[in-house]
């Protein structure tokens, strides 16, 4: 499959250079209105060289060199025709031996203000960080959420977004254990994947709605702020008779300051957001409980503060997530906070660039749900990106 893939990505990128400058064709239709189709092309290649040391309350701490392609790296090919246009972007992973299918969407623009677009996509909610290490996470998992480019058809007008996804009915939780209620065959796994016996057997999960997100954002010059609302539902038969409910409030904003300084954050509180499919929150899943099905809370947030000095931009960021449940001892903190430079090297009339942006970042896992300290990692190091 993969080989399909790239082969059909070879053949759209040949087709892209085949054409003249901006790849702009024009016919006549029966009706004798005039289309135009475009297709236009980029790719990034980002590459990652960090020490990362990781500082462990046991005493058993490691440190490594961490040089690789970072899994932003990625390649696209846009079409338009008319009212309709669509996006095919390959991914790159660490493993430079994998390619995989980050963005595969359409759209049909009804008019100026109202559209509807399909397929694998980026949330219209979603709003991340721009920290560079751990992968180029953005702070995904340490203040900003995320919901791994999930399938959607997202309808649009003006500043406003309706957003439908697959239901998300993910395993359940068993209360005060690492034991899970799992789908395959109702067998009971142990973090080690060993096979438990469980007092609930034969359940099954039944969804009949959508996961669905309601929101707007409000832009102007220099002023971007907004929102959404996410829900998600569906209902356990068998030796539990139960309805799982997954809530989530997204605010967030980007302001310029001044013609210097700029502020991004943003922030959520959720009800079982693991089983929104949010990203790094696994442990926040609703759980069983004496036969019952019970809440776990999240909120989280971040805040970032850029300045530009001539070509160069300086970031500072902070993000911060605490998840909670009844059965646990304490709260599960972490939070995470970075300083970073962008320095470009290079940039031409195409539009072709290449930067560097070296950064220092801290890891802080706190302490778990049981009160424990956790293990705090530290990166240090460079992304190095070049664009065309």
């Amino acid at each position: 499959m993969k080989k399909i893939l790239l082969l059909f990505f070879i053949v759209m990128l040949t087709a892209a250079f085949a054409v003249p400058a901006m790849a702009l064709v024009h016919w006549e239709i029966d009706k004798g209105q005039e289309v135009s189709q475009e297709v236009s092309m980029d790719a990034y290649v980002v590459y990652g060289t960090w020490w990362h040391a990781t500082d462990e309350p046991d005493d058993d701490d490691d440190a490594d060199l961490e040089w690789s392609s970072w899994g932003s790296s990625r390649a696209t090919v846009s079409f338009t025709s008319g009212k309709l246009s669509g996006t095919y972007q390959l991914g790159f992973s660490s493993d430079w031996g994998q390619v995989t299918t980050r963005l595969i969407h359409a759209t049909y623009t009804v008019n100026d203000d109202m559209s509807i677009q399909m397929g694998k996509m980026y949330a219209p909610w979603f709003f991340w960080g721009n920290s560079r290490s751990a992968g180029d996470a953005g702070m995904t998992g340490h203040g900003a959420a995320w919901d791994w480019f999930d399938p959607a058809v997202v309808l649009r007008y003006k500043g406003a977004f309706i957003e439908f996804m697959e239901p998300v009915t993910d395993d359940l939780e068993q209360g005060d254990s690492n034991k899970l209620i799992t789908e395959n065959d109702d067998k009971i796994y142990d973090v080690d994947g060993d096979e438990y016996e469980y007092e609930y057997e034969d359940l099954d999960t039944d969804a009949t709605l959508p996961r669905v997100y309601v929101g707007y954002d409000y832009s102007s010059d220099g002023l971007l702020i907004g929102g959404a609302l996410g829900y998600n539902t569906y209902k356990i038969d068998g030796d539990i008779n139960e309805t799982v409910s997954a809530w989530a409030a997204h605010l967030h904003a980007n302001v310029e300051l001044t013609d210097m300084l700029a502020l991004r954050t943003g922030g959520h509180y959720a009800i079982n957001p693991a089983q929104l499919h949010y990203v790094g929150y696994d442990d926040a899943a609703a759980y069983v409980e004496n036969g019952q099905v019970k809440d776990a809370t999240a909120i989280a947030g971040f805040v970032e503060l850029s300045a530009v000095f001539g070509e160069k931009t300086a970031r500072i960021g902070y993000g911060y997530r605490s998840f909670e449940r009844d059965d646990w001892t304490a709260k599960d903190d972490r939070q995470t906070y970075y300083a970073q430079l962008v320095i470009p090297i290079y940039t031409n009339e195409t539009g072709a660039s290449f930067n560097v942006s070296p950064e220092i970042a801290v890891f802080d896992e706190m302490k778990d749900s049981d009160g424990v300290k956790e293990a705090k990692s530290t990166y240090i190091g460079a992304v190095w990106q070049i664009g065309f």
